[in-house]
């Protein structure tokens, strides 16, 4: 079965009380030079009524960070779907990395016209909880399925994968 690595750098930490929304922009506030915020900036792509958010925060050092409060396997499900699906359209879509750009700065542009270098990339996969430290040993079955398809899916794109528990208080 695959292995996969927690994230070497701490995240910050939160409050039961705060909204992943909340979150992610503290988060991005800790260096607003090398965070981007683009949590809830969906971006229509694909046709008819589909939408993709690319991540919740992406870094200047190539880091899509796909945030989530500790839940269901559905809500655990879909952001590792999430983050297998923004990665495979980062990798191969030159249409969706414009459209990705335009929600950048400029500072984190994405390269549109060349195909971008897989292993540049990294996804993390951050997940609020009490127990963080907990975190992908404790969670639900079918979650952890999920995960593990995602992961493998993203290694053999030739992207980095890593879990991060987020500790909330």
């Amino acid at each position: 079965m695959l292995s996969i690595e927690q994230y070497k750098v701490p995240l910050p930490t939160t409050t039961t009380d705060i909204k992943e929304s909340k979150y992610n922009k503290d988060f991005c506030n800790t260096n607003p030079a090398k965070f981007a915020l683009v949590d809830a900036k969906n971006i229509p792509h694909g046709g008819g009524y589909g939408k993709i958010e690319f991540c919740d925060v992406y870094s200047i050092d190539k880091v899509m960070f796909h945030v989530k409060r500790y839940s269901g396997s559905s809500v655990l499900s879909h952001l590792f779907a999430q983050g297998c699906n923004s990665a495979r359209l980062l990798l191969s879509d030159e249409d969706f990395r414009g459209k990705v750009n335009a929600i950048l700065p400029t500072s984190h542009a994405l390269p549109v016209k060349d195909a971008p270098k897989a292993s540049d990339y990294t996804v993390v996969f951050g997940i609020i909880s009490e127990r963080a430290n907990d975190i992908p040993t404790k969670l639900p079955f079918f979650s952890k399925l999920t995960l593990m398809r995602a992961a493998s899916e993203l290694h053999i794109m030739g992207i980095k994968v890593y879990v991060a528990g987020i500790q909330s208080n």
